[in-house]
Parts: C-alpha cells; sequence; structure tokens
C-alpha cells in the first residue's frame, strides 16, 4: 500500500507538480482514478515531478520503503 494525492489543476493551461515526501519514497505511480496505475513516476530526493493537462484531476500512488509492497 501507498499514500493516495489527488491533484487538480484549476487553471487552463498546463501545469508542472512537483511533490516532496516527508518520509523515504522508494516509488511512485501515476494512476487512473481507480488507482490502477498507468506510469511509473521517477522519484529523486525523495521529489515526484509531474505534469497536469488544464483541468484536469491526477491521482499519484507514493510508496515508502517500510510500506511499499
Amino acid at each position: 500500500r501507498g499514500i493516495v494525492l489527488r491533484l487538480y489543476n484549476t487553471t487552463d493551461e498546463e501545469q508542472t507538480a512537483r511533490l516532496k515526501a516527508g518520509f523515504s519514497a522508494a516509488s511512485c505511480e501515476r494512476t487512473n482514478l481507480l488507482e490502477e496505475p498507468t506510469e511509473a513516476l521517477p522519484v529523486t530526493e525523495n521529489c515526484v515531478t509531474l505534469t497536469l493537462a488544464a483541468k484536469k484531476i491526477a491521482t499519484v500512488v507514493v510508496y515508502g520503503e517500510s510500506i511499499h509492497e
């Protein structure tokens, strides 16, 4: 299991989000709204960067080293 985050881009333009985990992040996945994986996202120094299209919701799951399955 991991920590599920939902991000919403309220603007009319594509935006970049940078998430920083307050724990040792082992991996991260972008998912659909049913939390089914769609894309692996690289984790660098406990940070994940992703692009959000205009007026769209993004769901990501961050897995910590102690909770990674």
